[in-house]
C-alpha cells in the first residue's frame, strides 16, 4: 500500500496525494459518521462474483475470461460512496483485497482438504494474482512478492495455532475497519451509550482500551511530523490553481530573500536589505492568517486515517450523539441537544425543528394518557378564545394537568380517575 500525507489542524485535516489536497473532513465529521453508517455488507459477494468471474475459487483454475471495464464498477461506486478515501485510492484498497481474499480462500480450502503446506508454487500464486487484477496493471511485482510472503506466514500460523473455522471473506480488512472506528465512536464519544455517559472521555478510552485494545492497535504505526510553514501543499485537486500559483509566488518574493539573508548567522546583522527583508515578512503576517503548528501523518490505509481521526476528537473532548429523529451521529454541543442539523432525505426541515414534534406524536400515538390530556389541552385553550376563561386560569390548569399525567404515568393514579379529573 502506497503511504499518503494526512495534515490535521483546527479545523479538521487535509488528505494529500503527491502534494495535491485531494479531499477535506471538517470538524462536522459527517464524512466519518456517513461512513460508520453505511451498509458494507454486500462487499464479500461482490468480490467473490467478480473473481469467479475468472478463476473457480474451489479449484484455483483460471477461465478463459478477460476482465472489462465495468466487472469492479459496483464495488468502486459503493466504496465511494463510503468515504472520499475510496474515491482516491481504490486500486490500493482493490488489489489488497484481492490478495488477503486469495489467501484466505487458498489456505480454508486447503486446510478444509487435509492438504495444507509450504509448497504452493510461488509462480502459479503470482500467476493467479496477477489474473485477478488485470484491470490494474500498475500492479508491482514487490506487492506480488508481498501478499506471497504473507499467504507463507498464514500457513505456518496456521499449522501453528490451529484451524480455521471461517471460510474466506471478501474485503475483511474493510469491513473489520468500519466495526472498529463504529465501535471506538461508541464506547469513546457517545454521550447517548447506556451505562457509560457519566464517565469522562479518558475514563470511556481506558474502559474502552482495555476492553477491545488490550495488546495494542494493530497496523497503527504511523510516522508522524510537525510543520510550522503553512505554504507546501497549497493545491487541491480538481479545481483552479491559479489564485493558489499566486499565494505561493507573492509568498515566496516575500520569504526569498529572508532566506538566504544574514540573518542565518548573525542575528544582529543591520544589513539595510535584510532589514527591508525582515519588516515585509512580519508586515505579512500581520496581515494574513499565521501558519500553524500542523501535525502531518504517514498513512497507509483508512483505518490509520479514521483513527487517527478519533483520537483528535478524543483530545479536543468532542461529544457526539445519534439523533432522536434520523438517528445519525453529530456533534453535540452540549449534551441537551438532541437533534442535528440535517435535512432527512424527503423532508424539507433539519431535523432540530421537524424532530421534537414527530417524537411527541410518537409518544402521544403509545399513550392513551397523553392523547386525554392533549384533548382536554384544545378544549381549554379554545375557551379562552371563547372568552370563558383567563389566561391565568389556564395556566393554573396546565400545571395541575401536567402533575396529573405525571401521577397517572408513574401509576400513582389509575387512568380512570385521570381522565375523570380532566372533564371536571
Amino acid at each position: 500500500m502506497t503511504k499518503s500525507k494526512v495534515r490535521f489542524n483546527g479545523n479538521g485535516y487535509d488528505y494529500f496525494e503527491k502534494a495535491l489536497i485531494s479531499f477535506r473532513a471538517d470538524r462536522t465529521y459527517n464524512l466519518l459518521f456517513n461512513y460508520v453508517d453505511i451498509d458494507l455488507s454486500l462487499l464479500p459477494g461482490m468480490l467473490e462474483q467478480y473473481v469467479s468471474k475468472r478463476m473457480d475459487i474451489s479449484t484455483f483454475e483460471l477461465k478463459d475470461y478477460e476482465y472489462k471495464d465495468g466487472d469492479c464498477k459496483e464495488i468502486r461506486e459503493l466504496l465511494a460512496s463510503a468515504h472520499l478515501y475510496y474515491k482516491h485510492e481504490f486500486m490500493d484498497v482493490f488489489v489488497n483485497a484481492i490478495g488477503e481474499y486469495l489467501n484466505d480462500l487458498r489456505i480454508y480450502t486447503s486446510y478444509m482438504e487435509d492438504s495444507l503446506d509450504h509448497e504452493y508454487d510461488e509462480s502459479l500464486y503470482n500467476q493467479r494474482f496477477k489474473a485477478l487484477t488485470a484491470p490494474f496493471s500498475a500492479v508491482e511485482d514487490k506487492c506480488l512478492e508481498d501478499f506471497y510472503k504473507k499467504y507463507l506466514y498464514r500457513v505456518g500460523d496456521v499449522i501453528k495455532v490451529g484451524p480455521i473455522d471461517q471460510p474466506a471473506q471478501g474485503f475483511k480488512s474493510e469491513l473489520q475497519t468500519q466495526e472498529k472506528i463504529k465501535r471506538m465512536l461508541y464506547w469513546v464519544l457517545d454521550i447517548s451509550a447506556p451505562h457509560i455517559s457519566d464517565l469522562t472521555i479518558p475514563q470511556r478510552a481506558c474502559l474502552y482500551g482495555n476492553m477491545y485494545e488490550s495488546s495494542g492497535s494493530s497496523g497503527m504505526a504511523v510516522t508522524k511530523y510537525l510543520s510550522l510553514n503553512s505554504i507546501p501543499f497549497l493545491y487541491r485537486g480538481n479545481h483552479d490553481h491559479s489564485s493558489d500559483v499566486e499565494l505561493v509566488q507573492e509568498t515566496n518574493n516575500i520569504f526569498d530573500p529572508l532566506r538566504a539573508s544574514s540573518f542565518h548567522s548573525d542575528y544582529d546583522s543591520n544589513h539595510p536589505n535584510d532589514l527591508d527583508a525582515l519588516n515585509r515578512a512580519i508586515e505579512y503576517v500581520k496581515t494574513n492568517p499565521p501558519g500553524a503548528v500542523y501535525e502531518d501523518y504517514s498513512v497507509s490505509n483508512l483505518h490509520q486515517l479514521l483513527y487517527l481521526e478519533v483520537l483528535k476528537m478524543m483530545q479536543a473532548s468532542t461529544n457526539i450523539r445519534r439523533c432522536k429523529h434520523c438517528g445519525k451521529y453529530f456533534v453535540a454541543e452540549n449534551r441537551k441537544i438532541m437533534y442535528c442539523n440535517n435535512i432527512t432525505r424527503g423532508e424539507t426541515e433539519p431535523c432540530f425543528i421537524i424532530g421534537p414534534a414527530h417524537s411527541y406524536k410518537k409518544k402521544v400515538d403509545k399513550s392513551e394518557e397523553l392523547k386525554s390530556y392533549n384533548r382536554a389541552y384544545k378544549t381549554r385553550h379554545a375557551r379562552i378564545r371563547k372568552g370563558r376563561i383567563t389566561e391565568a386560569e389556564f395556566t393554573t390548569w396546565c400545571v395541575e394537568a401536567k402533575e396529573m399525567l405525571r401521577k397517572t404515568e408513574a401509576k400513582e393514579i389509575d387512568t380512570p380517575t385521570f381522565e375523570a379529573w380532566l372533564k371536571l
